[in-house]
């Protein structure tokens, strides 16, 4: 794998002397290696708002988790939102990001830095594809954070919110995700018809008119929710609204390949006195999960891609774990958006793998402060 990796990087750094050097060849090897200013396409819808949300009991959480480059003035930084309609793409079955026809310019909005291998280059011969109607591209993204953040959440809430306008989606998906039959269930229920098509390596795909939709702030781990969006969306959805709407939950994360609690059975003894019950999700049925989150009251887990589903709830109380060395805050960054109650407790170092363990007598003490009881 190192030298794999090795390999890689010295490929990469070959490349780009190459396409420095010499740059009539390297149009040949990378020629749409280059992202496009969106600011300056017509086609571009940007929204430009304060990130106030981080105000109030927030901010105290935001200075405890990102010390080392904390700024003061981060409740006065702007977050940009970007909605792109355009008829001018291809999709190379690929490559991770469209392209536009005229330009052969990449149209990515995230994540930021340079593209990598598989990003940028083209194989020389593809079939030719054509599809319909409006074209949510989902490349093969195996978390479930950027997947549902970055590409389905955005575009789907601008189609909901602009109906007359999406009269029939198209997925192009390069590797099938059960999460996308639940966005193709939601807009049947808007009375807007939908496909999912598997694009192999070999395609281009044309055709409908693409929709990307995201968002971006100074801060890597700031994007925005659309929370009023958000909020008719979760109105409309009529999950079961029955007598487990006030569960505490905890999420485990025993299975997983990294960050693992390690003495998580000891947590366990804990959270059963306080009626909190635990929880593997699977990633098979995603609207169990959607409609556990609904109706949590109360949600504890370590740090993980499982946390993005507390856009789906209506009003709860986060807590997140973390290990000594990993402090992001994308999801209270999603707290503080939607109105949720949030805090956090850490646990020892993280090892290689960021597994760790808790002081269970201190996180009870904490754990009692926070329920009040």
């Amino acid at each position: 794998m190192k030298k794999y990796r090795l390999y890689k990087r010295l490929l990469k750094n070959s490349l780009s002397y190459i396409e420095k050097k010499y740059p009539k060849i390297s149009k040949f090897l990378r020629y749409h290696s280059v992202l496009e200013d969106l600011s300056n396409n017509i086609d571009c819808r940007i929204e430009t708002k304060n990130i106030d949300w981080i105000r109030g009991p927030y901010l105290k959480y935001f200075q405890i988790l990102n010390q080392t480059n904390m700024r003061s003035e981060i409740i006065d930084e702007n977050i940009t939102s970007y909605t792109l309609k355009t008829e001018d793409y291809i999709v190379h079955g690929n490559i991770k990001h469209p392209v536009r026809k005229t330009t052969g310019k990449v149209l990515r909005f995230y994540p930021s830095g340079d593209l990598t291998l598989t990003d940028a280059y083209p194989l020389p011969f593809y079939r030719k594809k054509f599809v319909e109607g409006t074209i949510i591209f989902i490349p093969n993204n195996e978390n479930y954070y950027h997947l549902m953040i970055d590409y389905l959440l955005p575009s789907f809430l601008e189609i909901i919110s602009n109906k007359d306008e999406h009269s029939y989606v198209t997925f192009l998906v390069q590797k099938r995700f059960s999460l996308i039959d639940i966005f193709q269930d939601l807009l049947i229920r808007e009375k807007i018809q939908s496909t999912q098509i598997k694009v192999n390596s070999s395609d281009q795909f044309t055709g409908g008119k693409l929709l990307l939709r995201g968002s971006m702030a100074t801060h890597p781990q700031i994007q925005s929710v659309f929370p009023s969006e958000l909020n008719k969306l979760i109105s409309c959805l009529q999950l079961n609204d029955n007598k487990k709407q006030y569960d505490r939950i905890y999420i485990s994360r025993k299975n997983a390949n990294r960050r693992r609690l390690l003495n998580e059975s000891d947590l366990i003894h804990v959270l059963d006195k306080y009626q909190i019950s635990v929880v593997e999700l699977n990633s098979d049925d995603p609207w169990a999960q959607l409609t556990l989150f609904y109706n949590a009251s109360l949600i504890i887990s370590v740090h993980g891609a499982s946390l993005t589903n507390i856009i789906w709830s209506r009003k709860t109380k986060v807590i997140e774990i973390f290990p000594r060395n990993l402090t992001p805050i994308q999801y209270l960054n999603f707290s503080a958006q939607l109105g949720h109650g949030y805090s956090c407790f850490f646990g020892t170092t993280g090892n290689s793998k960021e597994n760790f363990e808790l002081d269970i007598d201190k996180f009870e003490k904490y754990l009692v402060h926070e329920l009040n009881v």
